[in-house]
Formats: C-alpha cells, sequence, structure tokens
C-alpha cells in the first residue's frame, strides 16, 4: 500500500518504478484520508463524555470543515481545489512528515534541498488527495475510539464503511499531535495496520540510496508526478 519509488540498481529512469506502486497507493492509501471531506453522510460514534477540545473533536471539526468546502455551490473548480488544498495543509504538518520520511538524509542536508523537498512532497500529497476525490463518494467514517500513547500523541480509531454494508470495514487510524501553537494536527495515517509514513520513509530512502542522496532528484520526482496528476484530473474534469 506504499508508493514505492524503489528504481532497479540499474534502471536510469525512475519513473517506471515509480508508476508501478503509485497506483496502489493511491488507491488504498492516502485517499481514506480524504474521506474526511467527502463528508456524504459521516457518522461519529464519540462517547458523551468527551470533554470539548480532544483529538475526537478536532477530527470531527475537520470533517465539518472539509464538508463544507467539498458542499459549496459557489466556489469554482479552481476554487474549491484551492481551499481544500489550504484546508488540508492546516490540519496536516507536511513538513514534519516530510522531514520524516527522508530518514537520515534530512541531517546535513542543505536549507535549500529541504526548502524544496517539503514544497514538492507537500504538493505531491495534496495532488493526490485531491485527485482521490473522484472515486470516494459514498463512504462513510465512523470514529470508534482513541489510544493517547502520550499526553501530545493520539491514535484516534475509526472505520470506513462503504454505502452498500455489504464489506468489512476498513481500519484506519489517524495520529494526532499538538503543534507549538498548542494546536492538533494530523501527522500520520494509518491503514489497516500499516503507518504510511513508515512505508514513505522505506521507498524514500531506498530511492536516496540508489542516488547518491540527491534529496533535488527525489524533489523532481515528486513534483513530476504531482503534475501528472494536476493534468489527468484536468483532462477527465474537461471530458465531463
Amino acid at each position: 500500500m506504499s508508493f514505492d519509488i524503489i528504481s532497479q540498481r540499474n534502471d536510469d529512469s525512475p519513473a517506471k518504478a515509480v508508476r508501478a506502486r503509485f497506483l496502489l497507493w493511491r488507491r488504498a492509501s492516502l485517499r481514506v484520508l480524504v474521506f474526511i471531506a467527502v463528508g456524504a453522510g459521516v457518522m461519529l460514534s464519540l462517547p458523551e463524555a468527551r470533554a470539548a477540545g480532544t483529538a475526537e473533536t478536532f477530527v470531527t471539526t475537520s470533517i465539518d470543515k472539509g464538508t463544507a468546502i467539498l458542499r459549496s455551490g459557489s466556489l469554482n473548480t479552481d476554487q474549491r481545489q484551492t481551499q481544500f488544498r489550504d484546508f488540508l495543509l492546516s490540519i496536516t504538518d507536511t513538513k514534519r512528515v516530510g522531514l520524516y520520511t527522508l530518514g537520515p538524509y534530512a541531517r546535513g542536508a542543505s536549507e535549500p534541498d529541504i526548502t524544496s523537498f517539503v514544497a514538492a512532497f507537500t504538493d505531491f500529497i495534496t495532488a493526490i488527495y485531491q485527485r482521490s476525490l473522484d472515486g470516494s463518494h459514498g463512504q462513510t467514517i465512523r470514529v470508534t475510539g482513541s489510544t493517547e500513547r502520550s499526553e501530545d500523541d493520539i491514535v484516534v480509531r475509526a472505520d470506513v464503511l462503504e454505502p452498500n454494508g455489504k464489506s468489512e470495514p476498513l481500519k484506519i487510524a489517524f495520529r494526532v499531535r499538538r503543534n507549538d501553537s498548542d494546536e492538533y494536527i494530523v501527522t500520520d495515517l494509518q491503514i489497516e495496520g500499516v503507518w504510511l509514513a513508515m512505508n514513505q520513509l522505506a521507498d524514500f530512502t531506498a530511492y536516496l540510496q540508489q542516488h547518491n542522496g540527491e534529496i533535488g532528484q527525489l524533489s523532481s520526482e515528486l513534483e513530476k508526478r504531482a503534475l501528472q496528476i494536476h493534468k489527468s484530473r484536468s483532462e477527465s474534469e474537461r471530458k465531463l
């Protein structure tokens, strides 16, 4: 379920390996986070005793905000995409996650390389979220509880339910932490027991091992993928 950009040792074109695993990752992984904002009848089962300001409340509020953006009749496609992107960035810490996925290569990297990578990683992730909207209608999310790993590290568990109710719920979880402003943010997503950031860490570091640690080359690959996704979505919309 990961985006495996590990190329063959003697393959000078990492794009071929990218495409093979990218499709699997898009269908099964990050599309789940977009369900937060799809909201076609989202169901929540928060215990009544939960106090305001908990991680579950944060997830619920995020659902409401995302739904409002996507259901707004006053926004055109570009405006909706821009506002949805801003919304996702407001509830996630892409810099924190992006640096984590670089593993040891983040240490000692130049500031320009880090800045470029974080920008490319952010655009890539949000492009996938937006494209995932195309096939995510009808699902509902039911929050089922949470586990407090530490005071500022909480895992919120949830089920993703299909509209027909015939298939087993997809088990997901959101890792929620507090940022420097003491506000909740999403730092990782788990799907059926697999944490996505950890998968990306393995994929990205393997890619860098095969490309002399060139973070700029990884950034370029992510930028290319993001552009391809946007182009594909634009072409699909023109056909509607």
